[in-house]
């Protein structure tokens, strides 16, 4: 049987993710994958909110909101692969309880404001020109391994060679454990 993925969306949701299918196909040869919408997690609402209005709603509450639900809607094991806001989700759902294995977080910038580590193996990737990106100091605080850096900004994720290669290191690391 195929371990479980949770695949979790950026601030815009299932809805606005094209780019997520590419994900879909190369890991679901590995996993069993369920994807989840972070705004619907969170009950915040996307359509005709501007990016700003979006990125308050999760954090003054959302994003708490969205890890809560989870802990109700997934009570086993899981790996979770998640895009910006929805890795603070997935890091925040395994501080109160999912039992996360390994959490495979992408462009999430916000794990910066994180003073507290889920006991669960991590790996972190960011462009290489995100401004947003935690500081080798938060890494080093929290005895986190350097992230995986990709060419691009904040949304490197969304091509298709960024998101060949980040899905070819979790497949790596997920033979390698599986050996």
């Amino acid at each position: 049987m195929k371990p479980r993925l949770l695949i979790l969306s950026d601030l815009w949701g299932l809805s606005r993710c094209t780019w997520i299918t590419h994900y879909v196909e190369l890991l679901s040869t590995a996993f069993s994958i369920q994807l989840y919408d972070s705004c619907a997690l969170a009950n915040v609402a996307v359509a005709g909110g501007e990016e700003a209005a979006i990125h308050s709603a999760f954090a003054q509450g959302g994003i708490d909101v969205a890890a809560d639900n989870l802990l109700e809607l997934e009570p086993g094991k899981v790996d979770v692969l998640a895009f910006s806001v929805g890795g603070t989700i997935a890091w925040e759902a395994a501080l109160k309880g999912v039992h996360i294995e390994h959490l495979y977080a992408v462009s999430s910038t916000r794990l910066r404001l994180q003073t507290a580590k889920p006991d669960c193996k991590i790996q972190l990737f960011y462009g290489a020109d995100d401004p947003n990106q935690p500081q080798a100091s938060w890494h080093e605080q929290l005895k986190l391994d350097p992230p995986l850096m990709e060419p691009g900004g904040h949304a490197f994720y969304t091509d298709i060679d960024s998101a060949t290669r980040i899905c070819d290191a979790i497949l790596a690391d997920h033979s390698r454990l599986t050996e």
